[in-house]
């Protein structure tokens, strides 16, 4: 077994060595093709910044154009004692990115077009802070109330981004914030996102070929008194996702044979008419209140503490209402392509989720600032119905507590959650770390163990095509974690091993448990470096080996990129032109599954093995940035079977055209 492991390893080995040289060699041949596929995007791009470079508006003259970049905080920070705001980030990292899990993920696997619903194939389980039926794929590109900035200044910020290109694609993103009176901020945020399926010659009707047709919608507000006695959070958040489901290739093996502009013209779906409807909207209002007067008394007067740091002590409330709901339609449906059609009308399938969530906790401060205890409990209504009346209504109570101790430059913390009663009846959920942090290095150390009830949608389920009742057992998973960062040189290594008894996997069927526990060990490397002034190297290398073979993720995954960063035009431009690498070994098959919203089993090939190359340039001049994305650079390379999961290939060479403007004042 060991030999068997160290062939595969050095086989991926040797593709990432070949994908590194293929990258020097195909960055010729493929710029040229660039600049005669994209000549009209190209002029447009110089046109852009030839209107800046002689516009007197976009000088860089700080005294005629201050720049007033915003802070934010968070709900979290001030939960913990945190009142320090938070720098946006204003660099060119991730401007061309608007396909954000390749950003937040090392590995995942989707529908092959941004916008669709997607899986991280490392993640092997978490445990439920609210009511779940089962994977939220709005969250991947949505908005989370959860995860809410909340920005703060004596200026407005205002930020657009706009990008198009290859397939239709439209993606806007529109931010707003401002301080309406002294202490009291608001905010909208919006994203819309829409796209034309590439491949699938069958989908005539308009209104069929959009992959994702999504709106993202956030309102934010946050106040506190001026001695910060009273604060309050709230977020409110919608979002909206149509996708058109095609089943994936009706013929794959067509598909392969294919070269170019051919596989736009003759391949075809399996399904016409389908499309799944994600909606979602979430409501979080969280409420501070700190003990005692928050006065400051002298000899002759009494004045108001404004003081953050002299808090020591908070209640807080925290109310979450969250409304799911999936519809999956199918208009035309093809009875050869579905097991069982257990009602005589279209297929019309759809689950309902509402949580109504209130959590009363209290936070506070001990020995002289070297630890902090919070304590809560939270109560959960939530109901869940599913077609056709289907309907779930449980109670459940959380209780939970964290513990964190400071001494010197390290920190320590002991977390624990327990749930008596309701659906997740017997879940337990315990995290302790280490943390040490040095000018030179950071270490952190971790153990955890959890148990978790299975997601109510893999428990049960029922549909015009599916069925199940299931008693599955809860899933325990332990894991430890190490991880050391190097400041210089820039470098980190993660080690961790996890133990997982009663994972699910689903197939064509619907949900299995696994009879038998999954043991994994991962190592994850990252390191940055320069190359001189201008060239810059940032990777990522994953190795993970796990015993059962029922968990289908891939063992090795790399991500590189490589690029030149530098001023031009007299310091009036900052641009930056690099490729972006990503490779995950092959594994055994999974494809999506548009009516169990899951990614199942799926053997007729395995997934993965198909290096993947983007070529970027983003630059900034003055407020303004601006975008050129050729995703999948490397299209016909490496062979002309490429899938992001089984029966659904990947975007072929697709242009990316942007950019995002901060407004200031």
């Amino acid at each position: 077994m060991k030999q068997i492991y160290i062939a595969a390893l050095d086989n991926d080995i040797r593709n990432v060595l070949r994908m590194n040289s293929a990258i020097l060699s195909v960055n010729y041949v493929y710029f040229v093709e660039v600049l005669n596929m994209a000549k009209r995007e190209l002029f447009f791009i110089l046109i852009i910044l030839a209107t800046i470079l002689n516009s007197e508006a976009q000088t860089l003259d700080s005294a005629v154009h201050e720049h007033h970049y915003n802070t934010f905080t968070k709900m979290d920070k001030v939960r913990s004692f945190d009142f320090d705001y938070i720098d946006e980030d204003t660099s060119l990292n991730f401007v061309h990115h608007i396909y954000s899990p390749r950003i937040k993920h090392a590995a995942w696997m989707d529908g092959g077009q941004i916008g669709t619903p997607g899986l991280n194939l490392l993640e092997s389980g978490k445990w439920h802070e609210y009511f779940r039926m089962g994977p939220d794929y709005n969250s991947q590109y949505g908005y989370m109330a959860d995860e809410t900035k909340f920005y703060h200044g004596e200026h407005p910020r205002t930020s657009l981004k706009y990008g198009q290109g290859t397939g239709e694609l439209i993606y806007l993103k529109a931010e707003h914030a401002q301080e309406v009176f002294k202490r009291w901020s608001f905010g909208i945020d919006y994203t819309r996102l829409k796209a034309n399926n590439v491949y699938y010659g069958n989908l005539v009707d308009f209104t069929k070929i959009r992959v994702p047709n999504s709106y993202f919608t956030r309102l934010y507000t946050h106040h506190y008194s001026a001695n910060r006695k009273y604060e309050v959070f709230s977020s409110l958040i919608r979002n909206t996702s149509t996708i058109t489901e095609s089943g994936g290739l009706s013929n794959t093996a067509l598909f392969d044979t294919l070269e170019g502009r051919q596989k736009f013209y003759f391949n075809s779906a399996q399904l016409v008419g389908a499309s799944n409807v994600f909606n979602n909207a979430h409501w979080r209002v969280e409420q501070f209140w700190r003990d005692g007067d928050r006065t400051i008394t002298t000899a002759d007067t009494s004045v108001k503490d404004t003081n953050a740091s002299s808090i020591k002590s908070q209640w807080y409330h925290t109310m979450d209402l969250r409304w799911n709901r999936t519809n999956f339609i199918d208009e035309t449906a093809d009875e050869s392509y579905y097991p069982h059609k257990y009602y005589s009308f279209e297929t019309n399938d759809s689950n309902r989720v509402f949580s109504a969530k209130n959590r009363l906790g209290r936070s506070s401060i001990f020995g002289d600032s070297t630890g902090s205890l919070n304590y809560f409990a939270e109560y959960e209504f939530a109901s869940a119905k599913q077609f056709p009346g289907h309907l779930l209504r449980t109670n459940i109570v959380r209780l939970g507590a964290d513990l964190v101790r400071l001494k010197g430059k390290s920190k320590q913390s002991l977390s624990a959650k327990f749930v008596p009663v309701g659906y997740y009846a017997g879940d337990y959920w315990v995290n302790a770390k280490i943390e040490k942090n040095t000018a030179q290095s950071a270490l952190k150390l971790k153990a955890m163990i959890f148990q978790s009830e299975q997601d109510f949608g893999t428990q049960f389920f029922a549909s015009n095509h599916y069925y199940w009742y299931n008693s599955l057992k809860k899933r325990r998973t332990a894991k430890l974690m190490a991880k050391i960062r190097l400041n210089k040189p820039k470098l980190s290594l993660k080690l961790s091993a996890e133990n997982v008894n009663g994972f699910v996997f689903f197939d064509s069927t619907g949900p299995r448990q696994s009879a038998n526990d999954l043991n994994r060990v991962v190592v994850e490397l990252k390191h940055e470096t320069n190359l001189g002034r201008v060239f810059n190297l940032e990777q990522q290398i994953l190795y993970q080996a796990y015993s059962n073979q029922e968990w289908r993720s891939p063992e090795f995954i790399y991500k590189g990129r490589f690029y030149a960063e530098g001023d031009l035009f007299d310091g009036n431009m900052l641009a930056r032109l690099g490729l972006e690498a990503y490779y995950m070994s092959a594994f055994d098959g999974l494809t999506y599954n548009p009516v169990m919203r899951r990614f199942i089993w799926n053997d007729s090939r395995t997934s993965g093995g198909y290096p993947v190359i983007d070529v970027f340039l983003n630059a900034q001049v003055s407020a303004m940035q601006i975008f050129f994305h050729v995703q999948h650079a490397s299209d016909g390379l490496f062979g002309y079977d490429f899938y992001a999961a089984n029966n659904y290939p990947l975007q072929f060479r697709a242009f990316r055209l942007g950019l995002s403007w901060r407004m200031f004042n």
